[in-house]
């Protein structure tokens, strides 16, 4: 659930879906894209289990994502930007052995997988700030395996950004995410380099009015539920407590 719309009904996004894969969230500075990853993150924590999903963390900013440390469903941290080459290298090379899972099992992706075969986690990679990563073409490149061949072996990146230009989300890696999570931009422009034209985030009022767009929305206002970061922490601490004997397959 992320909150609700103007209709006063609960708007709800499934991020696991395959035709909803990848998401960006994108809007001005203090626009509550932290706030509308922490809201998502949460929910996930809170009802999932580590053993059906993993998380990646890139927190480049070093601030928003710290309870994530050291939370049981993250398989991997990264603090700042430095070594972001290695840590996406790693998810390709999780990506190509999901694959010969697949393969050998006679799978399309790991929805058939986890029907047929047996447990195949969902890996959310999720990078804070992607601008950081505007100039290195490494980076680039990774993402871009990552976004054009990673939905069927279940590896979904989640990104966060303020603009999300041609040269910060080029288009070879923009056009294979489904999911928009759109905050309030100052002007026009912004909002169709966001969400296309007529997309209308100049017009949202900020403090958790947002629109979505994916594949059961187009461009839904909603009132953003607010998760704070003590509840945040809390809930990764009893799932600390909950799942601290588990082994992942």
């Amino acid at each position: 659930p992320l909150g609700y719309n103007m209709d006063g009904n609960l708007v709800v996004i499934d991020l696991l879906s395959s035709r909803n894969f990848g998401v960006y969230c994108a809007g001005s500075s203090g626009g509550g894209k932290s706030c509308s990853l922490r809201l998502v993150l949460t929910h996930l924590i809170n009802n999932m289990s580590p053993k059906d999903l993993e998380l990646v963390v890139v927190n480049t900013k070093m601030v928003d994502l710290c309870p994530l440390e050291k939370c049981v469903f993250t398989i991997d941290y990264l603090k700042g930007s430095e070594g972001i080459e290695e840590l996406l290298e790693a998810q390709i090379m999780e990506m190509n052995e999901r694959y010969k899972l697949l393969e050998k099992s006679e799978c399309d992706d790991i929805y058939e997988y986890r029907e047929r075969v047996g447990n195949m986690p969902f890996r959310l990679l999720i990078i804070e700030e992607i601008s950081v990563y505007e100039k290195n073409k490494e980076y680039q490149q990774y993402m871009q395996r990552i976004a054009s061949m990673a939905r069927a072996a279940g590896i979904i990146p989640f990104m966060v950004t303020q603009l999300p230009n041609k040269d910060i989300l080029p288009s070879t890696i923009k056009s294979n995410i489904n999911t928009i999570i759109g905050h309030k931009t100052i002007d026009a422009v912004r909002s169709t380099i966001i969400a296309g034209e007529n997309s209308g985030l100049e017009n949202l009022r900020g403090n958790g009015h947002n629109k979505i767009f994916d594949c059961d929305h187009k461009g839904v206002e909603y009132q953003s539920l607010y998760v704070t970061k003590e509840i945040m922490k809390k809930v990764i601490e009893d799932r600390n407590k909950k799942f601290k004997n588990i082994k992942r397959n």
